[in-house]
């Protein structure tokens, strides 16, 4: 079962999905479900066909127990399916066996192609950079299932943005991506995500400014790691995350974050806006990490979306 308003499903434009959906709720129950283009506008019913018991906005499905949908769009890259209610099972929504994803186009066989078609990833690969979040893989898990590309796990658990010897020896992202103290640099990948910055407050790395070049602060450290895979020969896409809300929140979490959308906005790089855009918060904080930092299973529902999104709105073409 999909969980809450942020389950979501992506699929490309200029297509159609029929589809009947079953959901729970019992009699008389209503199911909302809306549709999105790329960019998180709301899409206008107009443009499509569905079999729709009620329509309170012109963006918006209020479907009985059984709905078929037919949705065609032109002129955009993605739309993405979005329930409203807890009680809409997406993923059933889409596996039916009665359902069907046909592509538009010239074709005149008019074949049909995979339900979760997306464009051919498979040989893309992407470098996931991070601490024990990332190192334990619950996140990358669907976006791999989902999306079919090959993904590096680069987490590790401890990790800091920054170096910092006090604590930790040769632990830090900035350390690890770059080949500093030793290590070897991670390989060269077409897109590259990273998320990190909770341990740097666990193990007080000094902040820094935008001017700083010390790989012993945060801004300095960002910058080198911004710096080194700008400078990859393959022209790799670099997404940079801010941090997740956890109960580490405070004035210092607010600072890392700040750090990294400004160093971000400095190299040019996308910034994909876990802290407030996941949907945690402290009012469930406790439902989707297993210790109040690191995401369980239900806590990768809010964030691995956010990664799918990006990753088909900012790569396009690699």
């Amino acid at each position: 079962m999909s969980i809450f308003s942020i389950s979501q499903y992506i699929i490309p434009a200029n297509s159609i999905i029929q589809a009947t959906v079953e959901f729970s709720g019992g009699a008389g129950a209503v199911c909302v479900i809306c549709l999105e283009d790329d960019d998180g506008n709301r899409l206008s019913i107009q443009d499509g066909k569905s079999d729709i018991d009620k329509i309170t906005y012109k963006n918006t499905f209020y479907t009985n127990n059984y709905t078929k949908l037919l949705i065609s769009y032109r002129d955009l890259e993605y739309i993405k399916i979005k329930p409203i209610l807890e009680s809409f099972d997406i993923d059933k929504f889409l596996n039916n066996q009665d359902n069907e994803y046909i592509p538009l186009s010239n074709n005149t066989d008019n074949t049909h192609t995979t339900k979760r078609s997306l464009d051919d990833l498979s040989n893309i690969t992407v470098n996931f950079v991070g601490d024990s979040i990332t190192h334990a893989g619950k996140y990358i898990v669907p976006i791999v299932n989902k999306l079919g590309i090959n993904a590096i796990n680069c987490g590790l658990s401890s990790s800091t943005i920054a170096i910092n010897n006090t604590y930790l020896q040769n632990k830090s992202c900035v350390e690890r991506v770059c080949g500093l103290n030793g290590n070897d640099p991670y390989p060269d990948a077409e897109i590259w995500i990273f998320m990190a910055g909770l341990n740097d407050k666990l193990y007080n790395s000094v902040i820094g400014n935008i001017n700083s070049t010390d790989n012993t602060t945060v801004y300095g450290a960002l910058k080198t790691i911004c710096d080194n895979i700008r400078k990859r020969p393959n022209n790799p896409t670099l997404l940079m995350c801010t941090i997740t809300q956890s109960n580490r929140n405070g004035d210092y979490i607010n600072q890392v974050n700040d750090a990294i959308k400004k160093v971000s906005k400095l190299y040019a790089a996308p910034v994909v806006d876990v802290y407030s855009e996941a949907g945690i918060c402290p009012a469930n904080l406790y439902n989707v990490t297993s210790d109040g930092v690191h995401i369980n299973d239900a806590g990768v529902q809010f964030i691995y979306p956010l990664f799918i999104n990006a990753i088909i709105k900012y790569c396009k073409g690699v």
